[in-house]
């Protein structure tokens, strides 16, 4: 009985040091695998603290640029609520790049940029562009225009009846061929308006945008903002003409090689309908200009992802 006692205990003594090293294996093997998912701080971006003003010729927003190491996953939250969260991928050569909107104040950037274990931060503040005298007219000298334009398409009606009734009463052939001509030019006007209107460079109507962004709205910064699908649309706009339209795509990127017609169809939705391509500045970037006779030019933007797939654009107008 005492052999079969002191043999029971000692299967247990083992079974208990069996127990015990398992543990202590898995403990181990546990400490190492956290170990290794950890990214060690390696300091800050070379942009870090850096203050921005957004450039003289751009009315809405500016690029913020900095470089590390390259294909590093670079994002950004902005404390401002001006500029939604968004991550983008350092190029070849390990530059990056995010457009950035400061319109209602000051936009307060965190930046965290990674690759593999190491990672390296920023903070960048953006300040609103302060108008020249000469920008402060051009700005008002717009509002102006698209007033006249809207002015021009409600006189076009009446200048249509008055030559309609002048054609009744107007004799000789002079006063019939002014009558005409007047009433070209006051349709001309009355078509220009009605194809600017909600474009770049166009008064910003909400009632008709509506019908195409069911739930058009001014977010937290103030901007107007709306989606259709899967694309959320936000816009730009100073003295009701809208400057800026910013299209995200993120829910459903498009890649630049396989989706070119939707694409290009993306952008010119927010010009004048004969605007072509006239300049490539870069891969991402490029000059648009519509035909006469308002000869409009217009910048494209794009941002992509790791998969080089465009996940936003910018349809800006060219001061």
């Amino acid at each position: 009985m005492k052999k079969a006692l002191i043999g029971i205990c000692l299967m247990l003594i083992l079974a208990g040091c069996g127990q015990s090293s398992s543990n202590n294996s898995k403990s181990k093997h546990s400490t190492t695998s956290t170990t290794s998912k950890k990214i060690v701080n390696s300091g800050h971006l070379s942009i870090d603290g850096t203050t921005i003003e957004a450039s003289v010729e751009d009315q809405y927003g500016v690029y913020v640029k900095g470089k590390w190491l390259p294909d590093s996953k670079v994002s950004y939250t902005d404390a401002s609520k001006q500029n939604e969260s968004e991550t983008t991928y350092a190029s070849s050569d390990g530059n990056f790049s995010f457009y950035i909107v400061a319109g209602s104040g000051p936009a307060k950037l965190s930046i965290k940029a990674v690759h593999g274990h190491k990672f390296k931060t920023a903070t960048v503040t953006v300040l609103p562009k302060k108008l020249t005298p000469e920008q402060a007219a051009s700005s008002s000298a717009a509002s102006s225009k698209a007033s006249s334009i809207a002015a021009a398409q409600a006189a076009s009606e009446s200048s249509d009846a008055v030559a309609s009734s002048r054609a009744e009463e107007a004799s000789s052939k002079a006063e019939a061929a002014s009558s005409s001509a007047s009433a070209a030019a006051a349709a001309s006007s009355k078509k220009a308006a009605s194809q600017e209107n909600n474009l770049v460079y166009g008064a910003f109507k909400r009632s008709a945008m509506s019908e195409y962004l069911s739930d058009l709205k001014k977010n937290s910064a103030g901007f107007y903002q709306g989606t259709v699908g899967m694309l959320k649309v936000t816009f730009g706009i100073t003295n009701s003409v809208i400057n800026t339209v910013k299209m995200d795509l993120r829910k459903l990127p498009e890649d630049p090689n396989i989706d070119k017609a939707h694409i290009e169809e993306l952008t010119t939705q927010w010009m004048l309908p004969n605007s072509a391509k006239i300049q490539t500045v870069n891969s991402k970037e490029f000059i648009y200009q519509s035909g006469d006779p308002l000869n409009r030019k217009y910048e494209v933007r794009q941002t992509v992802n790791g998969q080089g797939k465009i996940t936003f654009i910018y349809v800006s107008r060219v001061e």
